[in-house]
């Protein structure tokens, strides 16, 4: 809808950019958070092909469109577009052919570095009942290089989820993790989806829970059914000690030690090594569950601010140590 009534000679005017992976990185860079693999100009509806920055573009198909005063209608085979489960939107208008200046542009949503984001179907959720074992068979070391982590198995990744209307940077959307040990430590690595999100300031919002005697009857129980002993908030770790206010946090939690750590912002990822003697030598069987708070990071009031990995509701991972 505009709010004047829609030129039916110049429809072209009108540009949807629709990005289908959810990567900045691909397609046309339309903004800083956005690469569109197709735009819709008025009723056609076109296949980026160009290298980033260039426009270059293959004509797909004409689409249903119709146009009523102010008002616009059209839809789009889900299979031209690949028949992604999410897509972000963009939409762009340029006046130039009105008022004879390229300047005369507008954006919705109004900042040009941020997209409006749609679930066109539901995620499969991850399995999450196969017990995970990683002995250690090469040094891990902590250089911010995942080179290392490439022998190892990670937890079922998780989609890109996270419904938050963010900031440009330091949202919590977790993609996955992986745990690998040796008789004295518990390697722990995760990343966040997309580049330039993991926060070098705000840490503690990314915390991985463990539950380091597999019994969900014991330890903190506020996190998708796990009874949680250790909690790790960046490189801080906290054991569970109950009692205090239920809802006061730090008095539940005692801070034990910072554990030796590397991030990166860039590549979004982050791995650490805690001693396993720091919470409570555990073997056999133990749980864990991966919660992000983005309530620093949202810009609308109302939006979704958690991410729990795996999803809420299916339980939490098991690794054997």
């Amino acid at each position: 809808e505009n709010y004047a009534d829609i030129d039916t000679s110049k429809t072209w005017l009108w540009e949807t950019y629709i990005d289908v992976d959810g990567n900045a990185q691909t397609g046309y860079q339309a903004n800083s958070k956005m690469g569109a693999e197709y735009v819709i100009q008025g009723s056609s509806l076109h296949r980026y092909t160009g290298s980033g920055s260039n426009w270059q573009w293959e004509f797909v198909q004409t689409l249903p469109f119709s146009i009523q005063g102010k008002f616009a209608e059209l839809s789009v085979p889900r299979q031209l577009i690949g028949d992604p489960a999410t897509i972000h939107l963009g939409f762009f208008g340029n006046n130039y052919a009105y008022v004879g200046n390229n300047q005369s542009v507008d954006f919705y949503p109004e900042l040009e570095q941020t997209f409006f984001q749609y679930k066109l179907k539901e995620d499969v959720p991850p399995p999450v009942d196969n017990v995970i074992s990683n002995p250690l068979v090469a040094p891990i070391k902590l250089d911010k290089k995942a080179s290392d982590w490439q022998s190892y198995t990670p937890f079922p990744s998780d989609p890109k989820d996270s419904l938050a209307k963010r900031r440009k940077t330091n949202h919590v959307d977790w993609e996955t993790a992986t745990f690998a040990h040796d008789a004295t430590d518990l390697y722990i690595k995760y990343k966040n989806h997309e580049r330039d999100t993991l926060s070098l300031t705000e840490t503690w919002r990314w915390e991985v829970y463990l539950d380091t005697d597999n019994n969900p009857a014991t330890g903190y129980k506020e996190i998708n059914g796990i009874g949680a002993d250790y909690t790790l908030q960046g490189n801080e770790l906290y054991k569970f000690v109950g009692g205090g206010n239920p809802n006061d946090w730090d008095s539940q939690w005692q801070f034990i030690a910072e554990v030796d750590g590397a991030l990166t912002h860039r590549y979004s990822f982050a791995e650490y090594k805690i001693p396993r003697n720091l919470i409570g030598s555990p073997s056999g069987v133990i749980g864990a569950q991966l919660y992000g708070e983005n309530k620093t990071a949202i810009i609308q009031s109302g939006s979704n601010h958690e991410d729990f990995y795996p999803n809420e509701g299916l339980d939490y991972f098991k690794y054997k140590m």
